[in-house]
C-alpha cells in the first residue's frame, strides 16, 4: 500500500482528498480524559469559556466576539477540517463526565510532506490538571498508528512554560528556537519549535544523494552546495 493509498483511498493528484478517520472512543481515552468530536450545540458552554480568554483567542480560530451563531460555526468549521482532510479537531473531556473542557487537534495536514501540526488549549477552569497533555498524548499517539505521518509539529511561546510541558508530555522533542516567528498585532512571538516523528522512519544523509567520487588525484571534493528544497 502506498502512502496516499493509506489515507483511505480515492485520493488523487486532481485534487480530492478524503476525509480522515475518526479514532474510535476505546482508541482515545486513558482514564482521566477522553476525546470525540465536538457537539452542537452541547459543547458551546466550553467554547464561550475559550473565548472569554484571550491567551486562546489570540492564537487560535476561537472567536473573540462570542455569539451562539459564532461558537456553532466554530464547531462546524473543526468538523469540515476532517472532512477536507486538511485536519482532525477533537474535544476534550472528562472521561466520566463527557462533558468539553478544551480542544486537541492535529492541523495543516500535508499529505505529501506526510506531517500536520499540534494545537490544543483548555478552558480556564479546568487547567493545572495536566489534562492538555494528556489528550496530546492520547492524539499523537493515536495518529502514529492510524495515519501515514511521519512528522507532528508543535510551537510554543518561548516562556509558556506550562505549554511546553504538555507537548513534551505527549512524546514531542525541542528542536529549536524560532526567533519572531509568530505575529500577534504589530509585534513578533519567539517560538520553540517541537516535532515527534514516527518511530522506525528511514533516514538517509546528504552524502547518500552524492555521486560516488571519481578515483584518481584530480578527483576533486564530492561536497555540494546545493540546498534541498520542496
Amino acid at each position: 500500500m502506498s502512502r496516499l493509498d493509506a489515507w483511505g483511498g480515492g485520493w488523487t493528484r486532481a485534487g480530492w482528498v478524503p476525509p480522515l478517520p475518526l479514532p474510535t472512543p476505546d482508541q482515545v481515552t486513558d482514564g482521566v480524559v477522553a476525546l470525540r468530536p465536538w457537539r452542537n450545540p452541547g459543547d458551546l458552554p466550553a467554547v464561550r469559556a475559550a473565548a472569554a480568554d484571550p491567551a486562546v483567542t489570540t492564537g487560535t480560530t476561537v472567536p473573540a466576539a462570542y455569539t451562539e451563531r459564532s461558537g456553532r460555526n466554530w464547531i462546524v468549521r473543526q468538523h469540515a477540517r476532517r472532512f477536507a482532510g486538511t485536519g482532525l479537531v477533537l474535544a476534550i473531556t472528562g472521561s466520566r463526565s463527557g462533558a468539553a473542557v478544551g480542544m486537541v487537534g492535529l492541523t495543516g495536514v500535508n499529505q505529501d510532506a506526510a506531517s500536520c501540526e499540534l494545537g490544543y488549549w483548555v478552558v480556564p477552569a479546568a487547567r493545572g490538571r495536566g489534562l492538555s497533555g494528556r489528550a496530546a498524548a492520547l492524539l499523537v499517539a493515536w495518529a502514529f498508528e492510524a495515519l501515514p505521518l511521519v512528522r507532528i509539529t508543535a510551537r510554543v511561546a518561548v516562556d509558556n512554560v506550562a505549554s511546553q510541558r504538555s507537548v513534551e508530555r505527549a512524546g514531542l522533542r525541542r528542536e529549536g528556537v524560532a526567533r519572531a516567528s509568530y505575529r500577534i498585532g504589530d509585534g513578533w512571538m519567539d517560538m520553540v519549535s517541537y516535532a515527534a516523528v514516527r518511530p522506525g522512519t528511514p533516514r538517509i544523509r546528504w552524502a547518500d544523494l552524492q555521486p560516488a567520487p571519481a578515483a584518481g588525484p584530480s578527483a576533486g571534493s564530492s561536497s555540494s552546495d546545493t540546498e534541498l528544497m520542496q
